[in-house]
């Protein structure tokens, strides 16, 4: 904590609403939303914190949106509230976008850039840094691969089965855990999916502009692999299921012990 200790809520002065309204986006990490908020607003974050509780001096100063000390959780809720007013949006909505707040503790997430489609459709012209799921690797709705921070992304609408193994891999959670899933995609891809793969990465880097291609190869390249790798996790939890179904019939079944049934013979 290096000393920071965040006062009682009673000490803070209390928020007022802003003259524009900021919504975050979700995963959108607290110094991003900080960010828009007072640029919308023609001031400075620094402004904003003078009137925010000292909860969100410290979690600025650190830069690390999942790190949840104890010392901080009781004061969450109220620094929530209090953002919610100078935003024009609710406690529950900023708890909700925000990982700051300790809404996705323990879930595996990832770095990344928020679809670029999806931001500017609400006037969002920068790159909203968030925390993604670990196992969400691109925005359905638009056919955005999301890669991590400061590489570029790229449409995959040209190859929609890799819009479908996304739809398949949210759905395989199910059966799996996230762990497991994003282990699947970061495999070789195998020699029986060796053609699909290259037709799909030929066609990544036709219907992307050259820019693309040349500042983020590696990415396409697991774009293009990524049904396979998605089809491999399929088939090994569906075996994983087969066995434990037959290892609990075969413990369900009775032991022979080569003497006759009791109460069979009284039978």
């Amino acid at each position: 904590m290096s000393g920071y200790s965040p006062p009682s809520p009673g000490r803070s002065p209390q928020p007022f609403p802003l003259p524009k309204p900021a919504a975050p986006v979700a995963g959108e990490t607290l110094t991003s939303f900080l960010g828009r908020l007072a640029a919308v607003n023609r001031t400075s974050s620094d402004a904003l914190l003078e009137i925010l509780p000292h909860w969100f001096r410290v979690k600025a100063r650190w830069h690390d949106d999942r790190w949840q000390p104890a010392h901080l959780i009781p004061w969450a809720g109220d620094a929530a509230a209090r953002l919610a007013v100078i935003s024009g949006s609710t406690a529950a909505a900023i708890k909700a976008a925000l990982p700051a707040f300790g809404g996705k503790r323990g879930r595996p997430l990832r770095a990344a850039a928020a679809c670029r489609l999806c931001t500017a459709a609400r006037g969002i012209q920068q790159p909203v840094p968030v925390h993604l799921p670990a196992h969400q690797q691109l925005c359905i709705r638009h056919g955005i691969w999301l890669p991590g921070p400061e590489t570029p992304q790229f449409s995959v609408r040209g190859c929609p089965d890799i819009l479908d193994a996304e739809r398949r891999a949210r759905r395989l959670l199910r059966q799996c855990t996230i762990e497991q899933l994003v282990y699947s995609t970061i495999q070789k891809p195998g020699d029986a999916g060796e053609q699909s793969w290259k037709h799909r990465a030929t066609a990544l880097i036709e219907s992307n502009p050259r820019s693309a291609a040349e500042s983020s190869p590696q990415e396409m390249f697991l774009a293009a692999a990524y049904p396979d790798a998605i089809a491999a996790a399929r088939a090994r939890s569906k075996r994983f299921r087969e066995q434990s179904s037959l290892t609990e019939t075969a413990l369900a079944r009775p032991l022979k012990t080569g003497k006759p049934d009791i109460m069979s013979a009284e039978g």
